[in-house]
């Protein structure tokens, strides 16, 4: 399964081969820390994409989602470092 494409090329299972480690750790967070606050890293992917890289981006989104509706989480969208 190729999971760095278009997402006009990506199959759902390839989506979720991306996505799933990072919704699993989030839940697995919230479960672990119950209510207690917490600062989450994202990536400015989520808000503008990047070519072939379409699981990232919507890994990246439902953290920020995630975060948004959660009591006590902030999720910060982290750019490119260096170029």
């Amino acid at each position: 399964v190729e999971e760095n494409s278009l997402i006009t090329n990506l199959s759902w299972e390839a989506v979720k081969i991306v996505a799933r480690p990072k919704i699993a750790g989030i839940r697995s967070l919230r479960l672990a820390c119950g209510e207690a606050k917490a600062v989450l890293f994202s990536s400015i992917s989520s808000l503008i994409g990047i070519v072939g890289q379409a699981g990232y981006s919507a890994a990246n989104g439902f953290l920020d989602g995630f975060a948004e509706r959660t009591n006590g989480m902030w999720s910060v969208n982290w750019g490119a470092w260096d170029i």
